[in-house]
């Protein structure tokens, strides 16, 4: 990763868990075979994993690589944004999403299970609440996009172009 990215570090998770608890207790890495996972008992996902895992999108492998005055700066944020709730269905992991914020030297792996146009990342430890920051519902996220507000989806991923 190219640590002078201008989203160098920046992801987004998806979970089901509210605010509340998310953000006192941070992301919690799990294996697919933790029961929390799925109450059912049984592995309906076709993919299986025994390391922990939290998974995220990094900003940048959707975009591509941005810079402060590009001209098409604001067309390609919305773009990933779009990209991965409405193309990629990242949503059907949660309705709550998360702008994570990881620090240098945090080693993240692709899952090339998820494919190589956008890949899933990964990290196998836990991320603690003050790297995490609640930016809203996958819906209101939808609303904005559909309405083309990129200044407001700028203020929510708290990004100055």
């Amino acid at each position: 990763d190219d640590e002078d990215s201008f989203y160098h570090g920046i992801y987004l998770h998806f979970t089901k868990v509210v605010p509340t608890k998310i953000l006192k207790t941070g992301l919690i890495a799990k294996d697919s075979l933790d029961p929390e996972m799925d109450k059912s008992g049984t592995v309906k996902r076709g993919i299986v994993y025994p390391d922990k895992r939290v998974y995220l999108w990094k900003i940048e492998d959707i975009s591509g690589n941005l810079e402060r005055g590009d001209k098409d700066f604001d067309k390609r944020v919305i773009k990933a944004v779009k990209t991965l709730i409405c193309d990629l269905c990242a949503d059907s992991y949660g309705q709550y999403i998360y702008l994570v914020r990881l620090p240098s030297g945090l080693k993240t792996h692709y899952d090339n299970e998820y494919g190589t146009t956008c890949p899933a990342r990964y990290v196998t430890q836990n991320i603690p609440p003050s790297y995490l920051k609640y930016i809203g519902t996958a819906s209101r996220m939808r609303e904005i996009i559909v309405a083309g507000n990129t200044r407001r989806l700028l203020q929510i991923l708290n990004i100055e172009k």
